[in-house]
């Protein structure tokens, strides 16, 4: 084989190879971020009517009497509402309204669609019941969540970050509003030590979690991220802590 042919065979696998690359790229990210929830959290039942109608988000009601708070989801990008499902429902058995809201065009890749992404929000905390509202997201969802509670509306009354670096782009240490933010101590994609080194910019009464053996990819119910670290807890038992500091946000603001 001469130089020139052993050039064009090295050409020919380079383009199969960057084709079969294009090719495979679509189902690892269906596959990786496609939702794995138990069936029943996107079902109704005796406790909770689960609601997909809504264009603005997945809904889940409490049957009973509602608490006079609810919860308002964001997704991480590439994650659809469902991968949060079972948070959803689990919140809204005890009462609280939930909406989960999943990020346009997937990840809300333009400015259009960053700008529709605070619009929306802003419309669901204004018009939906009841009139409080704890602000929550994992990922990319709590760029959102932290850019709202910059400036925040009156139906906004705490903040729930999960998984997530931020605030990093704006400074929340005067914020009146009550935060929690959960940190993962094997989560890859946020990590603990970037994470905890913008402690300044939020409040200095913020409630910090960190659940220890937990990862990025476990705040959600969906494959694992690529970059992600390896998780020595159960997804159970990170959702678990995950729901109590979610729960206590939501109590600490129920109106007395």
């Amino acid at each position: 084989m001469t130089a020139r042919e052993a050039l064009r065979l090295l050409h020919r696998v380079w383009v199969l190879s960057g084709c079969l690359l294009l090719l495979a790229m679509p189902v690892y990210v269906w596959w990786t971020y496609a939702a794995r929830v138990p069936a029943s959290a996107l079902r109704s039942d005796d406790a909770v009517s689960v609601s997909a109608d809504d264009p603005l988000g997945l809904r889940f009601s409490p049957r009973g009497a509602a608490k006079g708070v609810g919860l308002i989801w964001v997704a991480g990008c590439l994650v659809g509402a469902e991968a949060y499902a079972p948070l959803g429902h689990a919140v809204a058995t005890r009462g609280y309204p939930v909406v989960i809201y999943a990020l346009p065009w997937k990840c809300a890749p333009w400015a259009a669609h960053r700008a529709r992404v605070d619009r929306e929000l802003r419309r669901l905390l204004a018009t939906s019941r009841p009139d409080r509202w704890v602000l929550g997201g994992h990922s990319k969802g709590a760029v959102f969540v932290s850019a709202i509670a910059a400036t925040p509306p009156p139906a906004l009354r705490g903040v729930v970050i999960a998984g997530s670096t931020h605030p990093r782009d704006v400074d929340l240490s005067h914020s009146p509003l009550a935060f929690t933010k959960v940190l993962a101590t094997r989560d890859g994609i946020a990590p603990l030590e970037t994470s905890e080194s913008h402690r300044a910019l939020l409040p200095p009464a913020v409630d910090w979690r960190r659940i220890e053996g937990g990862n990025h990819s476990q705040f959600g119910w969906y494959g694992t991220q690529l970059g992600d670290g390896t998780a020595t807890v159960s997804r159970e038992a990170q959702q678990r802590a995950l729901l109590d500091a979610v729960l206590d946000r939501l109590r600490s603001v129920e109106p007395r």
